[in-house]
């Protein structure tokens, strides 16, 4: 396993609260990977003919759209659906922040700054635009 220093975080650091993480990690098994170690378990055996889904909390698409596109060039094995929350997105500024080869369904938050979740689905499972998700009370 890599040390935190080695991770991938969009941020720039692995958390602004990492005593939260830790604590959550101790209770819950759950270890940070590397962008080397995330490609060697989406190249494992298991992973042919499947779904290569991958959530980030990424605090805001735009403050890490750019670093988002850096791990989509960097991975060597396809994703097929990335789900994002913490978007910090407005529906103004939702369709800005597209990926080449990909639709993204967005649900911002409206009451208040930050919050927001998006899923972007490769066009190859959809290939139009997805105009929103819907939000269940």
């Amino acid at each position: 396993m890599a040390s935190k220093n080695d991770m991938l975080n969009l941020t720039g650091n692995i958390s602004d609260d990492d005593d939260a993480d830790e604590s959550f990690c101790s209770t819950v098994p759950c270890n940070y990977i590397s962008v080397k170690d995330l490609n060697d378990f989406v190249l494992l055996p298991h992973a042919n003919n499947s779904i290569n889904i991958m959530h980030i909390n990424c605090r805001s698409i735009p403050k890490n759209f750019d670093t988002m596109l850096e791990l989509f060039h960097i991975m060597t094995a396809p994703i097929d659906f990335l789900a994002v929350t913490e978007t910090w997105l407005k529906p103004a500024s939702e369709q800005l922040y597209n990926i080449p080869g990909f639709s993204l369904a967005t649900q911002s938050r409206l009451s208040k700054q930050g919050g927001g979740v998006g899923i972007y689905i490769a066009t190859k499972y959809f290939d139009y635009p997805i105009v929103s998700l819907s939000c269940a009370s």
